[in-house]
């Protein structure tokens, strides 16, 4: 609203700033200990955030598969803790935390998709075409899966409003996937880091939805 009014720029919009993984973890933190006593806060959070395979905390790995959003970390841990308390554990393990980022992925490639639709058109069954279909594709292979469904919206349409909702990303300099978040959801600072690959650029698949577009 801020960069629409004829005052821009007289005043600041306040942001909050859920690009940042660690003020992710502090939410999802101060939520566990809210309702432990002082003395027990340390154990609460060890209870919740297990060191997983690849040596990062499962809180670390459920910020990644969260598109960085907070409803989706607080959905993400709940998931592990249900599944945790349903399986008898007395604390969340690594099998717990795998089990919730499965069903994680798998709602991201259902659920999300009404969201998706309701603010911007694009059909529900957009990332249903992906299924089976790998996580690197060039520009020819993106267009040959959104060809496979009708969409109002135009081919360019279709693969900004992907990559706005950080299911797409394009390599960074060093040829590593970024999304919409790690750009402060600044469209226009990625879509200069495309336009500046050209013919060259290639679209990554986000990691949280490859489980649920298994085969």
């Amino acid at each position: 609203m801020v960069e629409n009014t004829s005052d821009r720029g007289k005043f600041d919009p306040i942001r909050v700033d859920w690009s940042d993984a660690e003020q992710l973890s502090n939410l999802l933190k101060q939520r566990v200990i809210a309702s432990v006593p002082e003395e027990k806060a340390d154990t609460a959070w060890k209870a919740v955030n297990p060191t997983m395979p690849d040596g990062r905390s499962a809180v670390d790995v459920m910020i990644g598969a969260s598109l960085m959003r907070p409803r989706f970390l607080i959905d993400l841990a709940e998931k592990a803790l249900s599944i945790a308390v349903n399986r008898g554990h007395s604390m969340i393990s690594q099998a717990d935390v795998k089990t919730a980022l499965e069903k994680h992925s798998l709602y991201l490639v259902t659920d999300f998709g009404f969201e998706v639709r309701d603010v911007s058109g694009l059909s529900e069954k957009i990332f249903y075409d992906f299924i089976g279909e790998g996580q690197r594709f060039t520009p020819t292979d993106l267009e040959r899966i959104i060809r496979k469904s009708d969409h109002d919206p135009s081919l360019k349409e279709v693969i900004d409003l992907l990559l706005w909702y950080g299911f797409l990303g394009i390599p960074d300099p060093r040829g590593r996937p970024v999304y919409i978040y790690n750009r402060e959801y600044d469209f226009k600072r990625l879509e200069a880091e495309r336009d500046r690959l050209g013919s060259e650029v290639v679209y990554y698949v986000n990691p949280a939805f490859l489980e649920g577009l298994r085969e």
